[in-house]
C-alpha cells in the first residue's frame, strides 16, 4: 500500500514518483502580479493559506444568539467571552470564563415596548439587562461589548418608561454604557456608567448597533498588563425626517485601573461627564448644515497620532451625500480629553456644502486596529485601521492615516482581502448575487497585535421567496501585526435567518453564533494551527479576445480628461510621467487615465466614462472590439482598475476609489449587472461582468455593447476628485468563464490544461471487484474571474433554463468515460455526473443548499472507491468555504453506483471541463493546491466527514 502526493507551488511543482503533471498552453500570458509568463509555463497566484475543515461543535442551542465580545481577564491569561442567548421563552447574558463549561448567568427581563428593532417572535418586547444605578424608570438593552484585560463594557439602548392611552410601555430614548469588573460572583451585576438620552433624542427608533464599540490601548500595546485604555463607539441613528439631528454621534472615554488587582472604571475628565461627544458633521466645519435623511455614523476607531497624540476616525454612510471618513485629532492623550480636538470633516472623501452633494466612497461598518506601517526609510511608523466592507467586493481594506508632517494629508488605502467580480443583480428565478458585508472584527489581543476573527455575510439574499437566508463565512487571520492581514482564511460556513452572525476568539477556539429557527446557537471550531503558505496554480480557459489593438472610443458626460497611455509589450510597465505603475494582470497595451474633478463640471451626473466594446456597423468610432451579431448571446468582459490619486496634491481629499461598471446597449438602456468595488492604491482591482444581452439592429445600425463607469448608483452626483487608471483586458462572446489574459483578437487560443497522470509505478485506480482506493483534492475559486451567480440561460426572451453549474474537474478513464464534478450554484451545492460511452448515465446532486461558491472560497473534494455486493461504489464528499463536509447518497444511504465502469481504470485527473456540461466544451477557471491518492480505501460515506481535519496530504511528497 502506498500514498502518492502532488502539490502545485510557485517554488516548484512536487509530485511522487509514478505521477506526471503535464501542463499546456501554447501562448504567453501574464500572472496576477502582471509578470510575463511564457508559453507552456504555469501561472501561480499570490501567497495564501488553507485551513483544515473541522466539524463545528454546538456549545449552546438557542433560536437567536450573539457573541458580543471576548478577551482576557484581569490576570492577562484567562479567556472571557460574553454571549447573548435569546429565545421565545427566556433570555440571558452569559459570561464564560476559562472554558465553555464555566460561566456566570445574567438573566434578562422582557419589557413591553412600542417597537422592536429585531423580530424575535415576540415583537412587543425587548429583553433588558438589570443594571445597578440606572433608575427605576429606565431599562438597558445590550447591543455591543468589549473585553480588555478584565474590563467588561457593554453599550446598548436606553428605554424610558411611558404611559400612553392607558398602556404602560418603555420607549427607546437613548444610548448608554454599563460596566463590571472581572469577577466570578453571580451576585456582582452591571453598573450604569453613562447614557445619552438628550439631543439627539428619537423615541421609538433604533439606537446603536452590534458592531460599533471598540477598545483602544493607546500607548499600552506592548504592555503585558495594561492599566489604561480608551472606549470608542458611535450612535447609529436611523434618521426620520421629522426628527433630523446632525447625523449621529461618536463617543470617547478613558478607562483605567490602578493595578491588576482592582477593577477598571471610567476616568472622568471632569465632574459632569464621562464621555467626549462628537456630533457629525462637526459644527465648526459645516455650521448650520444637516445631513440628509438616512445618514448616520457607521463605525469608528481610535489610533495613535504622531508621537504623543491620538486620532479618531469615523466612517459615515448610507447616503450618497455622506459616504466619507471624518478625522478628529488631539496632540496629547492626557488631560481633559473632551477638549483640544481638531476636526477634518473631509478627511477621506468629501461632503460638499453647496451643492449638497458628496462622494461615493466606501462606507465600512467594521473596524479593527491594523499593523504599524513604515512611512519613511528612516523608520517612521504609523498605526493603521482595518475596515470591514459594507456591500462592496473588497471585504477588507487597510487605511494608513498620514503623519502631521506629511506634504499631502491623504489616507493610504490598501487591499487586504476580497475582490469579488460582482454581485447584487438578480439572476434567474432564485437568488440575488451576494452583497458582502463585514460587521464585526474581533481583536481580543490588541496589546500584542494578535490574531483576528470576523464574519463575512451576505446582506440581503433572497432564497425561495418564502424566507430570507444569508450566508456567513467565519474568517481567521493569524496576526494583525504583519502582512498576514492579507491571508484571511475561511474556517466555518453557515446560513442564518438574518445577517447577525458574529464570531470571537476564545483561547484556542473560535466561537461563532448564528440565528436560526432550527439550528441557531453558539458553535465552536479550533483555531487553525497549520502555517503552510501556498502559491496555487491557476487553470483558466482560452478563447478569443475580441478587443481591437486600436484606441477605444471613450466618452464622458462631464468635462473629464481621458488620455491613453501605451506600453511596448506586456512585460513592460505603464509609465505616467515620472510615475511607473504596477503592472496590471493583463496583456493589454493600452491604459486609460481618467482625471475626474468634481469642480470641473457645472451639472451633476454620475457617469465617468463609457468604453464601447463592440462596434457600430456604420459609424467611424474607434472601437475596442469588432461588431457582434444581433442575436441573444452571452457577453463577457473584464477590466482592471487602479486608484492613481494617492499622495498627489491635485486630488484632495483622496478616497478609496469606489466604482461601478455597467454593460449597456449603445442605443438601448443601461443594464446594471454591476459590481461595486473599492480599489486601493497598491493593487489592480478586477471588474468582471458575465451576462446575457439581446442585441437588435434598429435605425440602420447595430446596438453596441458598452462598459460604463460610474461613481455612484443612486443619484446624479459628481464624483470625488480622483485619478483613475483602467485597462480593458478583454471582451468575449459565448459561454464560459473569463479566459486567461491574452492578446487582442487572439484566434481561439487553447485552454490551459493541467493533468495528473498515473504513469508506470503510480497508483492504479481500477474499477474492479478487488480494488480499493481514495483521492483527495484541494482548490479555491478564483479571485475576480468567474461570477458563479451571473445569468446563464439559453434563450434571453423566455428566461430559459438555469445553467448556473460549472464543471470543476474530472476523474477520467478516457474521452468518453469519466466522472465530472461541478460547482452547482442552482442548488448551492455540488454535482457529480457519470459519463459512460459519451452519455451522461447518472447525475448526482448533493449538498445542503448552503454552499455559496464565492471568490476565494476554498473547496476540498474526497473520493473513495469500494466494491460490495456486486456493485461498484464511489463515495463522494465535498466542502466549501470551511463548511462541514457534504456527502452524496442516493437517498438510501448508498454512494454513487459506477458499476457501468467495471473493468475500466481511471488514468488521469483533468483540471478543466470534459465537455460534458449542458453547454458543450465549457471550461471553468480555478486555482489548485494539490492532492493525494491512496491505494488503501480510507474514505467512505462514514469517514468522509472527517477527511479534511488535517491538510498534510496537500503538502506534497
Amino acid at each position: 500500500m502506498a500514498v502518492w502526493k502532488f502539490r502545485f507551488n510557485a517554488s516548484g511543482v512536487a509530485h511522487s514518483s509514478g505521477l506526471s503533471l503535464p501542463f499546456s498552453r501554447n501562448v504567453a500570458t501574464v500572472d496576477p502580479s502582471g509578470e510575463y509568463v511564457l508559453a507552456i509555463h504555469s501561472r501561480f497566484d499570490r501567497a495564501m493559506r488553507l485551513a483544515p475543515v473541522i466539524t463545528p461543535t454546538l456549545r449552546e442551542a438557542s433560536i437567536a444568539s450573539l457573541v458580543l465580545a471576548s478577551g482576557l481577564g484581569a490576570d492577562g491569561s484567562t479567556w472571557l467571552a460574553l454571549w447573548l442567548d435569546l429565545d421565545f421563552n427566556h433570555a440571558r447574558l452569559r459570561l464564560y470564563r476559562g472554558g465553555t463549561s464555566t460561566y456566570v448567568d445574567f438573566p434578562l427581563t422582557a419589557e413591553y415596548t412600542s417597537q422592536d428593532a429585531r423580530d424575535l417572535g415576540a415583537q412587543d418586547y425587548y429583553w433588558t439587562l438589570p443594571v445597578n444605578g440606572l433608575g427605576t424608570l429606565s431599562r438597558f438593552v445590550p447591543q455591543t461589548a468589549v473585553i480588555f484585560h478584565g474590563c467588561l463594557a457593554i453599550c446598548g439602548k436606553i428605554l424610558t418608561y411611558a404611559y400612553t392611552e392607558d398602556t404602560p410601555r418603555y420607549d427607546i430614548s437613548g444610548w448608554g454604557l454599563v460596566m463590571r469588573g472581572d469577577s466570578t460572583s453571580s451576585s456582582v451585576g452591571w453598573d450604569w456608567k453613562w447614557d445619552d438620552t438628550g439631543f439627539p433624542r428619537q423615541y421609538n427608533h433604533p439606537r446603536g448597533c452590534e458592531w460599533c464599540l471598540r477598545v483602544a490601548p493607546i500607548g499600552q500595546r506592548s504592555v503585558t498588563h495594561p492599566l489604561q485604555a480608551w472606549l470608542v463607539c458611535v450612535d447609529y441613528l436611523e434618521q426620520q425626517p421629522a426628527a433630523q439631528p446632525t447625523g449621529g454621534r461618536a463617543y470617547l472615554s478613558r478607562v483605567d485601573r490602578p493595578n491588576t488587582s482592582t477593577d477598571w472604571d471610567i476616568d472622568p475628565p471632569n465632574s459632569t461627564d464621562s464621555f467626549a461627544y462628537f456630533d457629525l458633521p462637526p459644527g465648526d466645519i459645516l455650521s448650520g448644515t444637516s445631513l440628509p435623511t438616512g445618514c448616520h455614523a457607521h463605525a469608528c476607531h481610535l489610533i495613535e497620532y504622531d508621537t504623543a497624540g491620538m486620532q479618531l476616525l469615523v466612517s459615515l454612510g448610507d447616503a450618497q451625500e455622506s459616504n466619507r471618513f471624518a478625522r478628529l485629532t488631539r496632540s496629547s492623550t492626557t488631560g481633559d480629553y473632551t477638549t483640544g480636538w481638531t476636526t477634518t470633516d473631509n478627511f477621506h472623501a468629501r461632503r460638499n456644502v453647496s451643492p449638497d452633494v458628496g462622494s461615493y466612497c466606501g462606507q465600512p461598518v467594521g473596524a479593527a486596529w491594523g499593523p504599524s506601517i513604515q512611512l519613511s526609510p528612516s523608520g517612521v511608523y504609523a498605526s493603521s485601521v482595518v475596515w470591514g466592507s459594507d456591500e462592496t467586493s473588497d471585504l477588507f481594506i487597510g487605511m494608513t492615516p498620514p503623519l502631521p508632517s506629511a506634504t499631502v494629508q491623504q489616507a493610504g488605502a490598501a487591499h487586504l482581502w476580497g475582490l469579488s467580480t460582482g454581485f447584487g443583480s438578480q439572476t434567474i428565478g432564485a437568488d440575488a448575487r451576494p452583497k458582502g458585508i463585514v460587521f464585526t472584527i474581533n481583536e481580543p489581543r490588541l496589546e500584542v497585535a494578535g490574531p483576528l476573527v470576523a464574519v463575512w455575510s451576505d446582506h440581503d439574499t433572497l432564497s425561495d421567496g418564502s424566507s430570507v437566508e444569508t450566508f456567513m463565512r467565519v474568517l481567521y487571520c493569524r496576526a494583525a501585526a504583519t502582512t498576514e492581514l492579507g491571508r484571511w482564511i475561511q474556517v466555518a460556513s453557515a446560513t442564518t435567518l438574518n445577517n447577525q452572525g458574529t464570531a470571537a476568539l476564545f483561547g484556542d477556539t473560535i466561537l461563532y453564533a448564528k440565528w436560526g429557527a432550527s439550528d441557531g446557537g453558539l458553535y465552536s471550531v479550533p483555531v487553525p494551527t497549520d502555517s503552510t503558505v501556498f502559491h496555487p496554480v491557476i487553470v483558466s480557459p482560452g478563447g478569443s479576445n475580441l478587443v481591437h489593438a486600436a484606441p477605444a472610443y471613450v466618452t464622458g458626460d462631464q468635462a473629464y480628461s481621458i488620455s491613453v497611455i501605451t506600453r511596448a509589450n506586456a512585460n513592460a510597465a505603464f509609465v505616467d510621467g515620472s510615475l511607473s505603475l504596477p503592472k496590471p494582470p493583463s496583456k493589454s497595451l493600452r491604459l486609460y487615465k481618467i482625471v475626474s474633478l468634481a469642480t470641473n463640471t457645472a451639472t451633476t451626473n454620475q457617469f465617468l466614462a463609457q468604453f464601447h466594446v463592440s462596434s457600430n456597423s456604420t459609424s467611424t468610432w474607434n472601437v475596442v472590439s469588432p461588431y457582434w451579431s444581433s442575436t441573444d448571446r452571452i457577453r463577457r468582459y473584464r477590466a482592471f482598475v487602479l486608484n492613481g490619486s494617492f499622495n498627489q496634491t491635485a486630488f484632495s481629499p483622496n478616497k478609496t476609489l469606489q466604482l461601478g461598471s455597467y454593460t449597456m446597449n449603445e442605443s438601448g438602456p443601461t443594464t446594471p449587472f454591476a459590481p461595486s468595488f473599492w480599489t486601493g492604491s497598491n493593487r489592480w482591482c478586477p471588474s468582471t461582468i458575465i451576462g446575457w444581452r439581446s442585441f437588435s439592429v434598429t435605425g440602420g445600425f447595430a446596438e453596441a455593447l458598452g462598459i460604463q463607469l460610474t461613481s455612484n448608483f443612486f443619484g446624479n452626483t459628481p464624483p470625488d476628485d480622483n485619478c483613475i487608471y483602467i485597462v480593458i483586458d478583454g471582451a468575449f462572446d459565448d459561454w464560459g468563464d473569463i479566459p486567461y489574459p491574452m492578446d487582442a483578437q487572439a484566434s481561439n487560443q487553447p485552454d490551459e490544461l493541467l493533468t495528473v497522470e498515473m504513469v508506470s509505478g503510480g497508483p492504479v485506480l481500477d474499477v474492479s471487484t478487488s480494488a480499493s482506493w481514495s483521492l483527495r483534492l484541494a482548490g479555491m475559486t478564483p479571485e475576480g474571474a468567474w461570477d458563479l451567480y451571473a445569468d446563464r440561460r439559453e434563450v434571453f426572451s423566455s428566461m430559459g433554463t438555469d445553467h448556473r453549474f460549472w464543471p470543476n474537474w474530472a476523474l477520467v478513464v478516457d474521452d468518453d468515460n469519466y466522472v465530472e464534478f461541478q460547482a452547482n450554484c442552482v442548488i448551492k451545492g455540488y454535482t457529480a455526473v457519470l459519463y459512460v460511452s459519451g452519455v451522461a448515465t447518472t447525475t448526482a446532486d448533493f449538498g445542503s443548499g448552503t454552499n455559496w461558491w464565492l471568490p476565494n472560497s476554498p473547496h476540498y473534494w474526497g473520493l473513495g472507491y469500494q466494491y460490495s455486493g456486486g456493485t461498484a461504489w464511489l463515495s463522494i464528499g465535498a466542502t466549501l468555504g470551511g463548511a462541514p463536509v457534504q456527502v452524496y447518497d442516493d437517498g438510501s444511504g448508498n454512494p454513487l453506483d459506477i458499476s457501468a465502469l467495471l473493468g475500466r481504470t481511471f488514468t488521469k485527473i483533468v483540471f478543466r471541463a470534459g465537455g460534458s456540461s449542458p453547454i458543450p466544451n465549457e471550461v471553468v477557471g480555478n486555482r489548485w493546491f494539490g492532492g493525494a491518492i491512496d491505494d488503501a480505501n480510507t474514505l467512505t460515506n462514514s469517514t468522509l466527514p472527517n477527511a479534511f481535519t488535517d491538510i498534510d496530504w496537500i503538502k506534497g511528497p
